[in-house]
């Protein structure tokens, strides 16, 4: 309550001159066009979510992201549990890294599909928002806790290994559509009114690679997203040709897939 309370009752950013807050206002309304295209569905468990397709996180989230959208109390629910777990310290130290992503928080936080507050005043696709920022909230944070349990459980904790701890992070975070943007991350905002979903798009590269360039925990985490999301790409792209779909299954082809 006493988040939501700051959240709601902090003022706007002000803009010294009229073109900063056209240019601003200009951009939260691209975005708000954006959301209304891409709201009123449930696409981000098979979208962003897609990597984690069929684990205990994703089911679990999956069943939970209904209520999401019904009531904003359940997505208070998931903040409070967060902050109640074993790992919430460690979660918060790298929570940026994660995409933990709580609603009303700022630009460039926010999930890009629903990255304008004037969504919250748009009937219906609030509700959207919620769902969408409650299932990809929910399997990072279950995700990456549930890690560090594991390798704790084995011996190979690595609670006290802040950067092993943010490279499982980043991991996370890529292999659920939410990649890194390096030197461009200041630019988010900005990239994301000429591109679609720049993290997203950013993602799709991080995931292939991020199985060669992290170590440890994090090495195996990409790993296995990087097997998910193949596994099920090949899955549908099976059942659509059995179906009787025109599928191109020549790698050489602009169109594989």
């Amino acid at each position: 309550e006493l988040v939501e309370f700051m959240r709601d009752h902090t003022p706007e950013k002000r803009y010294p001159t009229v073109l900063g807050s056209v240019k601003a206002n200009a951009a939260d309304v691209l975005s708000v066009l954006r959301s209304i295209k891409t709201g009123f569905d449930l696409s981000a468990s098979l979208r962003q979510g897609a990597a984690y397709f069929g684990t205990k996180q994703w089911n679990n989230a999956f069943v939970r992201m209904f209520g999401y959208a019904k009531s904003k109390s359940s997505l208070d629910e998931l903040e409070a549990s967060m902050y109640n777990n074993k790992y919430s310290d460690q979660a918060m130290e790298v929570k940026r890294d994660l995409g933990l992503t709580m609603l009303g928080e700022t630009f460039t936080q926010r999930e890009e599909a629903f990255a304008s507050k004037f969504i919250r005043h748009i009937p219906l696709l609030k509700n959207s928002e919620r769902a969408y920022e409650g299932f990809l909230n929910d399997v990072r944070f279950n995700r990456f806790v549930d890690v560090l349990g594991q390798l704790d459980k084995a011996g190979n904790g690595i609670t006290d290994n802040k950067q092993a701890m943010k490279d499982l992070a980043k991991v996370i975070a890529a292999a659920t559509g939410r990649g890194e943007l390096y030197a461009f991350e200041q630019s988010a905002k900005g990239l994301s009114t000429i591109l679609f979903s720049p993290r997203f798009l950013v993602s799709r590269f991080q995931i292939m690679y991020n199985p060669i360039v992290k170590n440890g925990a994090a090495r195996i985490e990409a790993a296995k997203s990087l097997a998910r999301i193949a596994g099920i790409s090949v899955a549908v792209v099976g059942l659509a040709k059995m179906a009787g779909g025109s599928v191109e299954d020549d790698t050489r082809s602009s169109d594989f897939g």
